[in-house]
C-alpha cells in the first residue's frame, strides 16, 4: 500500500498548491523491471483516495524501459 500511499500524497500535495477541487487524472511512468502489480496499485488507490478530492480518478500507465517510478502528470478540475 506504500505505493498508492506516496502517489496519492502527491496528488493531493498538488491539488492543494494549485487550489483545485478535484483530481481527475493520474499518469505513472512505470519501468519494466520496477515490477508493479497494477491490480494491487488501483486496489490500494480506490481505498486509499475514498474520501479524498481524488477519489475516482483514474490511473494511466505508460511503460518505459528500466525501473522508473514516477508521476509523470495530474490533471485536476
Amino acid at each position: 500500500m506504500t505505493l498508492a500511499e506516496g502517489i496519492l500524497k502527491i496528488a493531493l500535495d498538488y491539488a492543494e498548491k494549485n487550489q483545485s477541487s478535484r483530481v481527475t487524472e493520474i499518469g505513472l511512468l512505470i519501468g519494466e523491471f520496477s515490477y508493479v502489480e497494477m491490480e494491487a496499485l488501483n486496489f490500494s488507490f480506490d481505498i486509499m483516495s475514498r474520501g479524498t478530492i481524488a477519489e475516482g480518478s483514474k490511473i494511466l500507465v505508460k511503460k518505459v524501459p528500466g525501473r522508473d517510478l514516477r508521476v509523470e502528470y495530474l490533471e485536476l478540475d
